[in-house]
């Protein structure tokens, strides 16, 4: 009896309560902006970060027409069918001169030839 596998093999990871090690780490090093909460120590090195430049990164986005808030560029969609459609006939072609080639080649010195060369 394993009495339902009682942490045989440390499988029983999902029953710990807390925060993995990585996620605490990622957590703390992580930018924060906490100038709006009631905390006794609120950390506020990221604000400036978040309130000014990333807005103004994104309206630059905006403008150039890279980033259109979530829906897909309809210049990135136009570079992805155009690459997809020109990889395509671009295999195409090389498969076309791979067999062009394969069809092309003769022994010139086959003994099974009657014909002679001048």
């Amino acid at each position: 009896n394993n009495n339902n596998n009682n942490n045989n093999n440390n499988n029983n990871n999902y029953n710990y309560k807390e925060v993995s090690e990585m996620c605490e780490q990622i957590y703390e090093q992580a930018g924060k902006c906490e100038s709006s909460l009631s905390i006794t120590y609120p950390i506020t090195t990221a604000c400036n970060y978040i309130n000014d430049v990333l807005p103004r990164l994104e309206s630059a986005s905006k403008s150039l027409g890279v980033y259109t808030g979530g829906a897909g560029g309809t210049v990135a969609v136009a570079f992805a069918w155009m690459f997809g459609l020109l990889s395509v006939a671009l295999g195409a072609y090389s498969f076309l001169l791979y067999r062009r080639l394969r069809r092309s080649k003769v022994a010139l010195n086959d003994p099974n030839t009657s014909a002679t060369l001048a």
